[in-house]
This record gives C-alpha cells, structure tokens and sequence, in this order.
C-alpha cells in the first residue's frame, strides 16, 4: 500500500541490526522456513468437502427410486451433459436410449432430470436447458414423449414450465436455435 514506516529507537537496547533481522524474518516468513499464521489458524476440515454431497444418499432421503422415477448413472464420465452430476433422476419408464435422443434436442444436452421430488405429494421440481427449436419452431418427438414421462410420473394433466432467463436472453437464444418456454404452458 506504499506506506514507509520510520522506525525511531533509543539508543540503548536492542541494536538496529536486531530489528532489521526480526522484521525482515517474519515479512518473508517463507523464506526463512517460519509458518505463515494463516495457515497456523488455517481450520481443519473432518470431511473433504468434495465429498459431502452424496446423491445416492439424497436421492433416497427423498424416497427415490420408486416406481415412478429411477437413478441412472448415464452421465457418469460426464459424456451426455458436461455441466450436470454424474447420478441423474429420470422418469422411470424413460430408457438410456431416449435420453440421448433428448440430450441431442437440448442446450448443451441438459435434458429434464429431477431436482426435487416432496415425499408425500410426489410434486416435482425438473430442470433441463431450453430445446433447440430453431427460428422455424422445429419439433421433436423423443422430447415431447419424455416431458409426457415426466408428466404422468406426476400423476397429472398439466405441466407447468418455468423459464428462470432473462428476457433479453430469450430473445437471444430464439436467434441461436433455442425457444423460449412459456410461463404456465399447460403441456
């Protein structure tokens, strides 16, 4: 922070060589072989924090699978979507074939998976990219097949489809081959 600090000492005591040598350790303590003290208070950790989201585990805290919805380890080196985890919750009629299919329709191949499911209700929270429709509003059957899995796994007529993006982003994405999903679509 370019501050100079003017040391004044009295004549008697410590030598001004002895100063020098003390600041001069503990400025570079590095390279004098000292502990720097923000790793001596540095806190140590029980469990790897890498590893302290197990998705098998919260998978089945929410009471998966069950005969609506399965784990599927088609991610697993990361090959089908690079941004999701490798233990994805499908639709449990949907196939590893169908899933490919839809990853290939989807931005960066983030096809609906289960985020979320409440215990009792089943309600689902699903999230997945936006499909690549295009300016010529192309559809897809695989996909609309799989949103029906989704739909039916949740016992129910309608489908409500949230869109988190910002509105220029829409637009944006329309141009590049993506859709915009509309608020409240009843499937």
């Amino acid at each position: 922070d370019m501050r100079n600090l003017r040391f004044a000492l009295k004549q008697e005591g410590h030598s001004r060589r002895d100063i020098f040598d003390l600041l001069f350790r503990h400025a570079f303590p590095l390279s004098h072989g000292l502990l720097l003290f923000a790793y001596v208070t540095q806190e140590k950790y029980e469990e790897n924090g890498w590893n302290v989201y197990k998705p098998i585990e919260e998978f089945r805290r929410q009471g998966l699978p069950n005969n609506k919805w399965r784990i599927t380890f088609i991610n697993k080196n990361y090959e089908l979507c690079d941004t999701y985890p490798t233990v994805l919750a499908v639709p449990f009629k949907s196939k590893e074939e169908d899933l490919r299919r839809v990853a290939a329709f989807r931005s960066r191949g983030r096809i609906p998976v289960l985020s979320w499911i409440h215990r009792e209700s089943q309600a689902v929270i699903v999230r997945c990219s936006q499909p690549l429709v295009g300016m010529s509003g192309k559809r897809n059957k695989d996909d609309e097949r799989y949103l029906d899995l989704i739909r039916e796994a949740n016992d129910t007529t309608k489908l409500t489809i949230y869109d988190a993006r910002p509105n220029v982003s829409g637009s944006q994405q329309r141009s590049e081959g993506e859709r915009e999903v509309v608020l409240g679509s009843d499937g």
